[in-house]
């Protein structure tokens, strides 16, 4: 039976993780990017969805094709690879790296193939950009040599956008074969699409269904005032009603019933016989009791955003963001 991958993704603290922790807690479900056997941090997969990773890649290439352009994504995608070799967790005080080396030499492999052209240049947007130190080198070398022998930046022309895409799924596949280490489960991947995109985001993986995943937004902001978010406005409820309101703006409704799934996070927990039934048939798969799935435990932060906002806090965000509600009424008091 061809193994399954199951990508999930939420805009953003709105449960995603949920979904993820319940389908691994089954026994036909692996994540090939946790690492470690005594790791329980939740391991998310950007790698195709972030930006500078797969896909930003691939719409600079053909979607906005130019020759800079191109020579411009190819360096963004470069950076961010080198990146990724960075990104680490702390075990037992030991630093240990999330990517391992065999996903990088699978990355460098794609590299080579998806390149029909190579050669050096300098062109206006990437001389504006140079430092003191590489102006005055160019000053120097121009007398001598020309652009196209100075190592200042490669360009690249790539590949036809078919071959492209064949071998960006080669890539998926076997980064997946190789960090799952041979187990013959299906594949529960968290984060590794775009939630506003999630039909293109997806093109790269092969025999796959999304599963979008929402949460009431008294909880997202309760999540984002406790966490002291980065990359989210949870210092300002303002702020947080305007940034939300426009991020459901761009959240496309698709009637795909073959691949996408849009679970709450409350119906989940509340109602979650029927709900994960649903899903389980979605997926294709036999409901079964065998798992370690703790309910409780997650039932508990549905209503914690009650203490941790201020009732100013709540009822604004009840008056101004009333229709993306998700909290069962019979259980809000």
């Amino acid at each position: 039976m061809k193994k399954l991958s199951v990508l999930i993704a939420s805009p953003g603290l709105s449960g995603a993780g949920l979904i993820y922790d319940y389908l691994l807690s089954r026994n036909d479900f692996t994540c090939p990017f946790k690492n470690y056997p005594d790791d329980d941090q939740q391991s998310e997969f950007r790698f195709v969805s972030d930006p500078g990773g797969l896909n930003s890649l691939y719409y600079g290439l053909y979607k906005n094709f130019s020759v800079n352009n191109s020579s411009y994504v190819f360096k963004e995608f470069e950076k961010y690879i080198n990146n990724l070799k960075k990104l680490s967790i702390i075990k037992k005080n030991k630093k240990k790296f999330i990517y391992t080396k065999d996903f990088f030499t699978e990355i460098e492999k794609f590299k080579k193939k998806i390149i029909k052209v190579k050669y050096y240049g300098l062109p206006q947007y990437y001389r504006l950009g140079l430092d003191f130190k590489d102006k005055i080198k160019w000053r120097i070398i121009r007398k001598f040599r020309n652009a196209q022998n100075s190592n200042f930046l490669e360009m690249q022309i790539p590949v036809e956008e078919k071959k492209f895409i064949l071998e960006a799924k080669k890539l998926v596949s076997n980064v997946l074969k190789i960090l799952s280490k041979g187990k013959n489960k299906n594949y529960a991947i968290d984060q590794a699409i775009n939630f506003w995109k999630p039909e293109e985001s997806s093109i790269f993986f092969s025999n796959k269904k999304i599963i979008l995943v929402t949460r009431d937004p008294r909880s997202i902001f309760s999540s984002m005032k406790k966490r002291q978010s980065l990359a989210y406005p949870g210092h300002n409820i303002v702020v947080f009603i305007d940034w939300y309101k426009s991020l459901m703006k761009f959240m496309e409704k698709y009637k795909n019933p073959k691949e996408i799934i849009y679970i709450k996070y409350e119906n989940f927990l509340m109602n979650h016989q029927f709900e994960s039934r649903r899903l389980l048939k979605f997926l294709n798969l036999k409901f079964t009791k065998q798992t370690n799935f703790n309910l409780q435990n997650s039932k508990i932060n549905i209503f914690k955003a009650k203490k941790n906002l201020t009732k100013k806090e709540l009822k604004l965000i009840e008056k101004k963001l009333k229709k993306y509600l998700q909290w069962p009424k019979k259980n809000y008091i």
